[in-house]
């Protein structure tokens, strides 16, 4: 029994990290620059109906307070059976 459920449970640990960009305008990156986020979680796969929340750059840069964006990112973790996407918006 116990040898079945060290696999089991390393599966629920196992997962993939995604980081980059999506894309760059004109604007400039402020030193005092905001950050605003959007995040969009999924039970199973991202393409089925067991979500919740939104993956929106307007929603990430009215959450940071931010008229102008500079730079949009996005931000993934998968498990095997859960996984959340986030938008990153930078700017002033």
């Amino acid at each position: 029994m116990i040898k079945l459920i060290y696999p089991l449970f390393a599966l629920l640990l196992f997962g993939c990290t995604s980081y980059g960009p999506v894309f760059a305008t004109g604007n400039r990156i402020p030193k005092e620059k905001k950050v605003g986020e959007s995040c969009r979680s999924w039970l199973i796969h991202r393409s089925l109906p067991f979500s919740w929340g939104r993956n929106d750059i307007m929603e990430a840069a009215t959450r940071g307070g931010i008229e102008e964006i500079a730079v949009v990112d996005k931000a993934t973790v998968s498990y095997i059976l859960y996984g959340t996407e986030c938008t990153l918006v930078y700017g002033k």
